[in-house]
């Protein structure tokens, strides 16, 4: 009887140990998912150990519901991404009008400054060519009067001789006259 006993209490220990280790297994498990039981303290609960005999498989119901949680976060998470998305790709659409508009503005501008670059390029050497032919008529100009102002100093210079002799042509001829006046009249 004595053995009896002993292995009587031994497997009771044995069903208490093993039910206070599904005890704490099913402790941990309302503790992680934060479940609450109405009639019983919390206040004592601690998360203890977790057994690896122990895994908690989780019902089909309460898959499908965390599954439909995640799927409905998920969802409104790609949506928000999407909504995100589009601004972005809006905000895109407009700077690159804009900048497409810009270069375009650019591109007039730059094709104007180089049609007034070309017609100022071909005034200036318009107004160079009438200054080389001015310069050259000039210069033609300042060469005939130089000619001319030689040929008339020339001209100058014969003059005094001219005058000269003139003078003494004059005097010849008075002198001659006043011969033909000491001939006697007929």
């Amino acid at each position: 009887m004595h053995f009896w006993l002993q292995r009587e209490v031994a497997t009771k220990t044995k069903a208490i140990c093993y039910l206070e280790e599904r005890h704490q297994a099913y402790r941990n498990v309302i503790l992680e998912n934060h479940l609450v039981i109405k009639d019983e303290s919390m206040d004592d609960w601690r998360y203890g150990f977790s057994d690896p005999r122990y895994v908690v498989n989780v019902s089909k119901r309460v898959q499908t519901d965390l599954t439909e949680e995640a799927l409905r976060k998920n969802e409104v998470h790609f949506i928000s991404l999407a909504d995100k998305l589009k601004e972005l790709e809006e905000e895109i659409s407009s700077k690159k009008s804009d900048m497409l508009e810009r270069f375009q503005e650019i591109e007039k501008d730059l094709l104007s400054k180089n049609l007034l670059v070309d017609s100022l390029t071909h005034q200036l050497e318009e107004a160079d060519k009438e200054a080389a032919q001015a310069t050259e008529r000039h210069q033609k100009e300042r060469e005939a009067f130089l000619e001319r102002l030689s040929e008339l100093g020339q001209i100058a210079e014969n003059v005094p001789i001219l005058q000269f002799e003139l003078e003494k042509l004059q005097q010849v001829i008075f002198k001659l006259a006043g011969n033909f006046s000491t001939f006697p009249s007929f």
